[in-house]
């Protein structure tokens, strides 16, 4: 790993415009399933595009953007690896 990249924490305590890669995902099998079929999973990378003071966060994972709710982005702790320029 890069120098820059800070200690894993909660995906809900990230800021805006902030690159993360996903370290450890907590939560049943169910959860993690779900998340998967969302194409979130171990090692992927996501763009934190809005972190709503309400819980919920607006994500880009690829092509795609998603919305989590607060509680879902509190089971996932992520790396974060930079701001977007």
């Amino acid at each position: 790993m890069e120098s820059n990249v800070k200690a894993c924490m909660p995906l809900r305590l990230v800021q805006e415009g902030e690159w993360v890669r996903i370290t450890c995902m907590s939560g049943g099998r169910e959860f993690q399933d779900r998340l998967a079929g969302m194409g979130l999973r171990v090692g992927g990378r996501l763009e934190v595009i809005q972190n709503r003071l309400d819980g919920k966060m607006l994500l880009g994972c690829e092509s795609t953007r998603l919305f989590l709710g607060g509680g879902m982005a509190q089971k996932i702790l992520v790396a974060v690896e930079g701001r977007r320029s």
